[in-house]
């Protein structure tokens, strides 16, 4: 909840008690109507009973509107009662006096008044003001903390089924039913459906108690975020053609510009609040004026209208002294400040802001500390942003913790209810006597079942609650992992991509200068080769170009490899194959050097690996041997086993390595100490060895370098052997 919709349903607290205690500005053309047609029949009434129910009538009305004015009427009621000695009249004078008490906030008086008058009307049998007299004693009951009490007595006659003619009575108790829920209950969903039910009786009877629902409605549907249903039930109030008072308009339109806020019809929004600041301006009351110009701070906001905020907001801070105001005043024009990047001004408001909240209400008001830490990070003041964090992170958890509670306090109340209802019913059924002994017996059955049904909800509750958080912090956990995983894979890719490129210019520059040797020598002695050695050059380049067409294939088939990720696909194959298959690959260079090649001890040894790995591998081993042999030298191959590897075993004559470069070969290398440098047009620092030995790895292999300088190198590949079940 932002800030904006804690104060907006504040509004609607502050103006509920300025609607009950509603001035004469209320008074309007309706009222004055009726209140003239009662005193016009009132001359022609007889009996001071009649006239003494014609006063209290007027009375009632007067209530609504001019408290003082109902109060002179009622002692002209009390006056006529005691100079007749009329019970009926005392009652009415009990009942106008109990309203008024309530309204005064005299709970204890209320309720005395209201028993005076239930007496006396049960006693003379006027069924509607006994009616009302329970009505009055249930309010002032339940207003002075006796809250058990005034329910069981109304619902007690709400479903008496000798009351149900009394509509106006009815719809009373319904309204109080919907008053308590919401209020006491703090049970939405219940208020809504007593409000229905007192709104469709007070419809019926054309009663002025629609307003009063249609706004107690709109209330429901804001607290539950059901906000076009809050603006229609505000629209029925306005609309209604019941007499409403100043106050009531003004709080109606500050309900519509909190609706259209939610919705986000900023201009709507706009229109009603503008609306609901003239009727402030009649009232002349500078808390509300205040409360109201915060609502339309809030609109600019969403609005960008920063220099409009810091306007509004000044009038705030000097129209009211209610800390809540002042506080709001600050923040806002904090915030306008931030967003037009004057941090120093943002800072000073939104500490101002913070000194007027309440340390035992900081959950409101969270978001003040939010932007202090968001402002001071903006100044670079990131101890002071820290501090500000970690209290927000703070009352974060506390709201956390809070929604768990109410949680655990709803269930209880649904539990409670359901229980007070059946009691309910019961005692309706049996005699006083026995209500009495039921009730006793009730209670003590109740209360136990109750401690004992709270302990194990509370258990319940508890044990969903933990494993809810702890299934929520696994949750976390796997994400970040799944999150640490992509990070992995996408630094995995990129290197991949990048040795892949270097491997493939790597692999495909060996046989294309061989190719590209055989022709440019072809295309420049042409006129002086014979036409067999014309044919002889031909089938060497076409020999050339088809094994390094095979070749660019493979490269292009185990490039896709690496960019999907190496995955080994073994099967059972001859090594000798594949090393024969690199030769053919590679005759063009050993033919251009005259390299001839001992694979005599190269023995046809099954083994379980990736076909195409290992021909890479060997391809590099082999292209080296090739590379840095000397011309009219010998290549040796040969394999053998044992009863834990395959071996192959590349021995030649060439220009061997230094100890240095053989040492880092043999160690575990990533390959980022070697420096690479180009020499003769080709690649030098064993890169292609590198990556070699990383695919040995891959088959849980190894490549073992030994070499002297001047007289040549020796790679030995070693692959394990495993049987094809143990190694899928």
């Amino acid at each position: 909840m932002t800030l904006t919709k804690v104060y907006f349903r504040g509004i609607i607290v502050v103006l509920f008690f300025c609607i009950t205690k509603i001035n004469a500005q209320g008074l309007n053309a309706t009222y004055e109507k009726k209140i003239d047609s009662i005193q016009e029949s009132y001359s022609k009434l007889t009996t001071p009973i009649d006239k003494m129910k014609a006063l209290y009538q007027v009375a009632k009305l007067y209530q609504a509107t001019n408290f003082q004015k109902s109060d002179s009427i009622n002692n002209i009621i009390l006056q006529t009662a005691k100079k007749n000695t009329d019970e009926v009249g005392f009652g009415l004078y009990h009942l106008i006096n109990s309203q008024n008490q309530i309204t005064k906030g005299e709970y204890n008086l209320a309720f005395r008044e209201a028993v005076k008058a239930e007496f006396i009307f049960k006693k003379k049998q006027e069924t509607a003001y006994y009616l009302d007299a329970i009505y009055l004693k249930a309010f002032s009951l339940t207003l002075n903390g006796k809250r058990d009490e005034g329910l069981k007595l109304v619902l007690s006659f709400i479903n008496d089924k000798k009351y149900k003619s009394y509509n106006e009575q009815i719809g009373q108790l319904y309204y109080f039913l919907a008053f308590y829920h919401l209020n006491i209950e703090k049970n939405l969903p219940k208020s809504l459906i007593y409000n229905e039910k007192a709104l469709e009786i007070y419809r019926i009877i054309n009663s002025r108690g629609v307003l009063k629902v249609y706004y107690n409605i709109a209330q429901i549907y804001i607290a539950l975020n059901n906000f076009n249903k809050a603006e229609e039930y505000a629209l029925l109030a306005i609309n209604s053609n019941q007499p409403k008072s100043i106050e009531l308009l003004q709080a109606l339109n500050s309900i519509l510009a909190y609706v259209n806020l939610e919705n986000k019809k900023y201009i709507i929004a706009q229109k009603y609040c503008d609306k609901s600041l003239k009727l402030c301006s009649i009232l002349g009351n500078d808390d509300i004026t205040a409360i109201t110009l915060l609502n339309s701070i809030a609109i600019d906001k969403e609005l960008n209208q920063y220099d409009k905020m810091i306007t509004k907001a000044d009038k705030v801070l000097k129209l009211t002294e209610m800390p809540e105001s002042k506080m709001y005043g600050n923040y806002y024009k904090g915030i306008a400040f931030y967003n037009k990047r004057e941090f120093e001004k943002a800072k000073l408001y939104l500490t101002k802001a913070s000194k007027f909240i309440d340390k035992n209400d900081r959950i409101n008001y969270k978001e003040v500390y939010d932007a202090l830490s968001t402002t001071f990070k903006s100044l670079n003041q990131f101890e002071e942003a820290l501090v500000y964090r970690e209290i927000f992170q703070s009352i974060e958890q506390e709201v956390y913790k809070n929604q768990n509670d109410e949680k655990i306090n709803e269930l209880q109340i649904k539990f409670d209810t359901k229980e007070k209802e059946i009691q309910l019913k019961n005692l309706t059924i049996a005699s006083q006597k026995d209500k009495e002994i039921i009730i006793q017996k009730d209670n003590q059955r109740n209360l136990l079942i109750a401690i004992v049904a709270f302990l194990l909800l509370l258990a319940f509750i508890t044990y969903f609650l933990y494993n809810k958080i702890k299934i929520k912090n696994q949750k976390l956990k796997n994400q970040n992992k799944v999150i640490e995983e992509q990070n992995k894979e996408i630094n995995n890719f990129n290197e991949t991509i990048k040795k892949t490129f270097s491997i493939v210019s790597h692999d495909l520059r060996g046989p294309f200068n061989a190719l590209m040797g055989y022709t440019n020598y072809t295309s420049e002695n042409c006129d002086s080769l014979t036409k067999e050695e014309i044919k002889t050059y031909l089938a060497i380049i076409n020999n050339t170009a088809t094994n390094n067409y095979n070749f660019t294939q493979q490269l292009l088939k185990w490039s896709l490899k690496q960019q999907k990720g190496i995955v080994l696909n073994k099967k059972y194959t001859d090594i000798r194959e594949i090393v024969q298959k690199c030769l053919g690959t590679l005759s063009a260079q050993l033919e251009q050097k005259n390299i001839s090649v001992d694979d005599y001890r190269l023995l046809p040894i099954m083994c379980y690996c990736d076909a195409d790995i290992v021909f890479n591998i060997m391809y590099n081993i082999l292209s080296n041997a090739v590379k840095f042999n000397n011309d009219n030298s010998t290549i040796t191959i040969k394999s053998f086993s044992d009863n834990q590897y395959v071996y192959i075993e590349t021995t030649d004559s060439g220009v061997g390595m230094d100890n240095e470069m053989v040492q880092k070969l043999n160690e575990d290398s990533d390959g980022t100490e070697f420096e690479f440098v180009i020499k003769d047009n080709e690649y030098q620092g064993g890169f292609g060895l590198l990556y070699a030995k990383e695919l040995a790895n891959l088959h849980k292999g190894k490549l073992v370098f030994e070499s002297q300088v001047a007289i040549g190198s020796k790679v030995t590949l070693a692959i394990p052997i495993l049987i094809k079940r143990l190694c899928e």
